[in-house]
């Protein structure tokens, strides 16, 4: 039986990144063991591909559940494709879209890029709005005027709150527990907070279940 990978993905080179695992595999695991498997891991996310006609089927786990997608395990999955397989454009059928990442060798490493799963966005309905900030103990006066709350959609529901200073993206404590029920009661797989810095540059955190 193949092993989870740990690796960072949207590395500096040795440093930072987003740690997620990757297990690759002629088969996946059974749903329970591909479950226990991702726990024991105890990262963000795993993911698990194995080839079948055309590319790879994919699947992904957090420690608690499976999601439809998440795009810092699936550009880990390119990294380990292409250290695999060679450079190349790799085809993944995810729960409920196909996309494609791409690895290639750079330098010393491995570098991917991928392609989103299809997206779609709408105005944030207002008693989840209402309640997410209620959790993050936000006013009115923390929230960005020109980035209305919306919840969009890349494979997962998510929600997206934009904020008014960097104080209020840094500083914010919250009850994790009541944010994974109220996440998990909504079909959200994460609050994404965010900041701009600029109209190029925006500074998040991103509570996930």
């Amino acid at each position: 039986m193949a092993k989870v990978l740990k690796l960072a993905a949207f590395s500096d080179g040795e440093s930072g990144g987003n740690p997620v695992g990757v297990y690759v595999d002629q088969v996946h695991p059974d749903d329970a063991e591909m479950q226990r498997l991702a726990s024991e891991a105890a990262l963000p996310e795993t993911i698990f591909a194995m080839p079948v006609a055309g590319g790879f089927r994919v699947r992904t786990f957090t420690p608690v559940s499976e999601v439809g997608f998440r795009g810092d395990a699936t550009i880990a999955l390119g990294a380990v494709l292409a250290m695999r397989e060679g450079d190349g454009l790799f085809a993944l059928t995810l729960n409920d879209s196909r996309i494609f990442v791409e690895g290639r060798s750079e330098g010393e490493g491995y570098a991917a890029s991928l392609q989103s799963a299809p997206t779609k966005s709408g105005a944030a309905p207002g008693p989840l709005v209402e309640a997410v900030l209620e959790i993050f103990d936000f006013g009115k006066v923390d929230l960005h005027p020109r980035i209305p709350a919306a919840r969009a959609n890349a494979g997962d529901d998510y929600l997206l709150i934009g904020l008014a200073n960097r104080e209020a993206l840094v500083a914010r404590a919250y009850g994790l527990a009541a944010c994974r029920m109220l996440m998990s009661a909504a079909g959200l797989a994460a609050v994404i907070l965010a900041w701009p810095e600029n109209l190029r540059r925006f500074h998040t955190r991103n509570p996930f279940t």
